[in-house]
């Protein structure tokens, strides 16, 4: 996470501050904001259930797709690159 974020302020040419929580902090986080969310009539941007698929670490195997199709993903930097300039 931190490369994507030095990546991206890199490329945007600003500062972007940002703290690695833990994941038990996060998992409170979400519950309490599904108890506010509750009595709120706006819509808030994340929930518990958002924080525990987060928290998960999912991961996928592309390797099958690199070797029989030949597919490379473009590198990462190239997209943000695009992305930041589109902004």
């Amino acid at each position: 996470m931190p490369e994507i974020v030095q990546t991206l302020a890199d490329l945007s040419g600003r500062r972007i501050p940002f703290v690695i929580a833990p994941s038990w902090f996060l998992a409170g986080f979400g519950h309490t904001a599904d108890f506010v969310q509750r009595r709120l009539k706006a819509r808030l941007p994340w929930s518990s259930e958002a924080i525990w698929i987060m928290n998960c670490h999912a991961r996928c195997d592309d390797s099958s797709t690199r070797n029989e199709l030949g597919l490379e993903p473009r590198p990462l930097r190239d997209t943000f690159t695009d992305t930041v300039h589109w902004l």
